[in-house]
């Protein structure tokens, strides 16, 4: 069984840990919404002024991506979904791929939180023959 999103949302992911040195630092902002059935994760991006670096674009898909496979709730893979990145914050020091992986795969649990999950269950036709 497999689950998608209930309806559109919008929500923060922050990613951050200091903790002395070098730490991690990112937020993503992100729009979801149900995609058309059998089309998996779509993931774009609209970021606007350069709030969310280039290099790390790939790197929130990866964390999107890698939380929609593992499932939100109850091992079911996530599918049908568009995700959006729209925003966010980077730091220059601190920011990095992991980091921002981390926010995009969080991001993506709470998506689903505030939008809410509807299992799609299997189906399949049946043809029943009975003697008479």
């Amino acid at each position: 069984m497999v689950e998608t999103l209930a309806g559109p949302a919008t929500v923060t992911g922050r990613h951050v840990k200091q903790s002395g040195g070098h730490g991690q630092y990112a937020v993503v902002v992100l729009e979801g919404r149900p995609g058309a059935a059998g089309a998996g994760v779509t993931f774009s991006q609209r970021v606007v002024g350069g709030a969310v670096p280039t290099q790390f674009h790939t790197s929130v898909e990866k964390g999107v991506r890698a939380q929609a496979a593992r499932g939100i709730s109850g091992n079911r893979p996530l599918v049908d979904v568009e995700v959006v990145l729209v925003d966010g914050k980077a730091h220059s020091v601190d920011s990095s791929d992991a980091a921002f992986s981390a926010a995009g795969a969080l991001a993506l649990r709470e998506l689903a939180a505030a939008a809410g999950t509807q299992v799609l269950e299997p189906w399949c036709a049946v043809e029943v023959t009975v003697p008479a």
